[in-house]
């Protein structure tokens, strides 16, 4: 078996790969199968999900609480010993002048590739097969090229110091029957970091197979995708007014409260404090959400730590905007949509000591009927110091980690925030992977993602971050280090169980500090559950 996937590797030259055999009758590829979720309502087959349809979901939010089948992975050049020692540079399919860094069964699609040093790895061709055809043969460097690569636009990433660049494609790739990438050099430069993340759907889920050129529907959805992202990111993005605004003065010891029955989905959600009140009223108001009447929330923690906001409140350089949540000094917003089918409960209430002056805003979407497959959103936080004899352990070095979730049931992971406390600008924590299993025995190894550092989970590299519009940093080192990261397409849905954990290794006399100082991590996990 491939350990890059769990459904093994063809050999090379098992299967003819040539673009004119696979396309030689002039239909596109297509898996037929059942109804998708969000057609329910209609006769007959679901149409296939084309790249359009992927890249839709790359700026439009409304199908994300979809509990639908698949589970994502991750192609990745971990340290197989597990010591993070060759986390950059382990390629176990690699035969001469030939790297195969994925080979999986679709249907699936591709939603990131990213390397870590483009320098090295420029010259290098990389080939990419789709249904046994060549989507595209090109050298590395064209591949990442934001400007004349084929997938040039607001989905090609690179990092902002000018002597570092960790480029990203974040261009979905769907394929029907299979997908291999692989790079060619004679003198086997494969370069670092190379990470490949993808999902796999059950066997009759409906995919068009991506080609190239794209036609000018799926021209037309990248530039909207890519806009989307730049004005995120940029804060360009501005809501109409809400449908409900709550505002109230809260005393210590009071709550605003806001009730609704009925079909819904609260579309975003965002929290306006008093400027003079905010450095303390973030981690001082608690938040409380109960879905449908449940007899338990499913939201219930510190609004600081379910926004991304406070923790850094008196820090300009804190205030950011992304297409999914973003903050400023007093005011913060989520725009991970919630549906409930029956009624809707969030409450406020200030634990603190002085009065707090709030602004609730919630802006709703009613309905008639949820989709069935709708998850409610839930989150919860994890606190805990690291590399303590009492900290969990995992893998074949039984490296320390912070565990952030470990749930069963059915749902989908969409988001994290991650919080470490960090007092040191040059020395580097986040030299941990990031490793998630999907529907598999907790005591398997690997699990289904298994990443090469905390930078790379969270789009970045070479311990920094910057900001994008699913992930970056709030604020980086020293202090409170706080970095936000969400999931589209990419999502971990789970029909059973998922765990979620990051190793707390540090670079160095950053791991010294771990090891003997064990600061604080600290985590919000954001997922949608078949429960209310």
């Amino acid at each position: 078996m491939h350990p890059l996937s769990p459904r093994g590797l063809e050999l090379p030259g098992a299967r003819p790969c040539s673009i004119n055999a696979a396309r030689r009758s002039g239909a596109r590829r297509l898996l037929v199968g059942t109804a998708l979720a969000s057609a329910l309502a209609c006769e007959g087959p679901a149409p296939a999900r084309d790249v359009s349809y992927f890249l839709e979901r790359l700026h439009r939010l409304d199908a994300l609480p979809l509990l639908e089948p698949g589970h994502a992975e991750l192609a990745s050049t971990y340290d197989r010993d597990g010591l993070n020692a060759l986390d950059g540079a382990t390629y176990p399919w690699a035969d001469g002048h030939r790297n195969v860094l994925l080979s999986v069964d679709g249907p699936g699609c591709i939603h990131r590739i990213s390397t870590g040093d483009i320098a090295a790895v420029a010259d290098t061709r990389v080939e990419i097969m789709l249904d046994y055809g060549e989507l595209l043969s090109m050298t590395v460097g064209e591949l990442f090229d934001p400007v004349t690569g084929p997938f040039a636009g607001g989905l090609v990433h690179s990092g902002p110091y000018p002597d570092i660049h960790y480029p990203t494609v974040r261009m979905p790739i769907p394929f029907a029957e299979h997908a291999e990438i692989r790079l060619i050099d004679a003198d086997q430069r494969w370069g670092v970091f190379w990470q490949i993340g993808y999902t796999r759907y059950d066997a009759d889920t409906p995919i068009e197979t991506l080609t190239l050129p794209l036609d000018p529907g799926a021209a037309r959805a990248l530039d909207e995708a890519g806009q989307a992202w730049s004005d995120a990111v940029a804060g360009a993005r501005r809501p109409q007014a809400p449908s409900v605004r709550v505002t109230e003065s809260l005393e210590p010891g009071a709550s605003l409260r806001w009730e609704d029955s009925g079909c819904g989905t609260i579309e975003r959600l965002s929290v306006e404090l008093d400027p003079s009140q905010a450095a303390t009223a973030w981690r001082a108001l608690r938040l409380r959400v109960i879905w449908d009447r449940a007899d338990q929330p499913a939201i219930e923690l510190p609004l600081a730590e379910f926004m991304g906001a406070g923790d850094n409140a008196d820090e300009p350089e804190a205030e950011f905007d992304s297409l999914v949540m973003g903050a400023t000094q007093h005011r913060a917003y989520l725009r991970l949509p919630m549906p409930y089918r029956e009624a809707a409960r969030i409450e406020l209430h200030n634990d603190g000591d002085a009065r707090v002056g709030v602004e609730l805003g919630l802006w709703i979407r009613r309905c008639v009927e949820q989709d069935p497959d709708f998850g409610y959103l839930h989150a919860h936080v994890t606190s805990a110091p690291a590399a303590t004899p009492a900290s969990p352990r995992s893998g074949p070095a039984q490296v320390p980690v912070h565990r952030l979730f470990d749930h069963r049931g059915r749902g989908k992971l969409v988001g994290v925030l991650l919080r470490v406390e960090w007092p040191f600008e040059d020395l580097w924590w986040g030299e941990g992977d990031w490793q998630i299993w999907t529907d598999q025995p907790i005591d398997a190894w690997p699990p289904r993602y298994h990443g090469t550092g905390t930078e790379e989970f969270f789009d970045a590299g070479w311990t920094h971050f910057d900001r994008k519009a699913l992930a970056g940093a709030i604020k980086a080192r020293p202090g409170l280090v706080s970095v936000y990261g969400f999931m589209l397409n990419d999502a971990f849905t789970f029909e059973r169980q998922l765990r979620v954990q990051v190793e707390t290794v540090g670079l160095w006399l950053g791991d010294l500090v771990i090891t003997e100082l064990h600061p604080t991590w600290s985590s919000t996990v954001y997922w949608y559950d078949e429960q209310p």
